[in-house]
Formats: structure tokens, C-alpha cells, sequence
């Protein structure tokens, strides 16, 4: 009967922990990517380093890649059709662009 009650006290413990972490795995695979890249549908939206830090936008499969905006940016997400980023050059300014 003992071994029972000390179960439950660890159980009653452990699911907190156990929600901090999924939580805390969440917000690093969200942040992972540094505001670099994002996908929405079938699409990943990425800040291209090779062509002065323009948005660009391509299939999951690799194919079909565009250039979305020629600002330098510095940082991206995307959300419900529409692309918000800050430019490297603003004062913390927030632009957005339809995908």
C-alpha cells in the first residue's frame, strides 16, 4: 500500500515536468531557425544570403523558387497568407508582403 501512495505523489511530480518540457521543446524548434525561415502550406519562405538577403519562397519539393521581396531582411514568419519581417536597415520596424 505504501509503493502506491509514493506512485501517486511521483506521478502527480512527473506530468508537470513533463509539460514543461514539451513546452520548452516547442519553443526551441520554433526558434531553431533564427527568424530565417518559415512554411505555410506547401511552401518554405527563406531569406536567400546569396542574393543580398531577399525573401524568397519555394515548394517543399525544392522546385519553383521566386524572389518574394528584394529588401534586405533580417528576420521572418509567416502567417495567414501574408509575410512580416523586419530589414536589416530599420529601426525595428515591421514590413509585411502577401506570399
Amino acid at each position: 500500500m505504501r509503493h502506491r501512495m509514493q506512485w501517486r505523489y511521483f506521478a502527480v511530480l512527473l506530468i508537470p515536468l513533463v509539460m514543461i518540457l514539451s513546452i520548452a521543446v516547442a519553443l526551441i524548434s520554433i526558434t531553431h531557425n533564427q527568424g530565417m525561415a518559415a512554411m505555410e502550406d506547401d511552401w518554405i519562405y527563406f531569406i536567400n544570403d546569396a542574393q543580398d538577403s531577399a525573401i524568397y519562397k519555394m515548394r517543399l519539393d525544392g522546385s519553383e523558387m521566386q524572389e518574394v521581396c528584394s529588401d534586405r531582411t533580417a528576420c521572418l514568419t509567416v502567417s495567414e497568407g501574408w509575410i512580416y519581417y523586419c530589414k536589416e536597415d530599420s529601426d525595428n520596424n515591421i514590413y509585411k508582403v502577401r506570399t
